[in-house]
C-alpha cells in the first residue's frame, strides 16, 4: 500500500475578541477545518486537523492547552507538509507551529491560494513513493 502525504492543518480555532457570539465562531472554525480536511483526504492525503482536539474535552476535564500544543508539535515533526488556512497568522499557536515547520524546512501551502500547488504536491508525493 502506498503512503499518503501527511498534512497538518494550521488553522485559527479561538474566536476573535470582536465577535459577539464566541461559541458560534468557535464551532464554525472547527467545522470549516473539518470540511477542508475532508477535501484533502479525498485528494489523497492523510490529515491532522487540530480542531478535532475538541473531542478530548468530552471525557472529563480533558488535557491542558499546553499538553495539546505539545502533542501538536509532536505531530508536526512527523508530517510531510503544513497547510495554513486564512487567519492563521492571528493565532499565537499557529505562528509557533508555522515557525516550527519553517525550522524543519518542510513545505508550507497557504490554502486556498495555493490549492493547485498542494494538489501537485499530493500527486507528486504519491508518484515518488510508488517509484521507491
Amino acid at each position: 500500500m502506498k503512503r499518503r502525504p501527511f498534512l497538518f492543518i494550521c488553522m485559527p480555532i479561538t474566536p476573535r475578541d470582536d465577535i459577539k457570539n464566541h461559541a458560534i465562531e468557535f464551532l464554525d472554525n472547527i467545522r470549516r477545518g473539518a470540511e477542508i480536511a475532508v477535501d484533502f483526504i479525498n485528494w489523497g492525503a492523510s490529515v491532522y486537523c487540530p480542531g478535532n482536539d475538541i473531542f478530548y474535552w468530552l471525557v472529563g476535564s480533558g488535557p491542558t492547552a499546553e499538553a495539546i500544543y505539545a502533542q501538536d508539535l509532536g505531530i508536526i515533526q512527523r508530517v510531510d507538509a503544513l497547510v495554513t488556512l486564512p487567519g492563521w497568522e492571528k493565532s499565537k499557536n499557529c505562528t509557533r507551529e508555522y515557525q516550527s515547520v519553517v525550522e524543519m524546512n518542510k513545505p508550507i501551502f497557504h490554502y486556498p491560494d495555493e490549492a493547485q500547488e498542494l494538489l501537485c504536491f499530493i500527486h507528486f508525493f504519491e508518484e515518488e513513493r510508488a517509484n521507491e
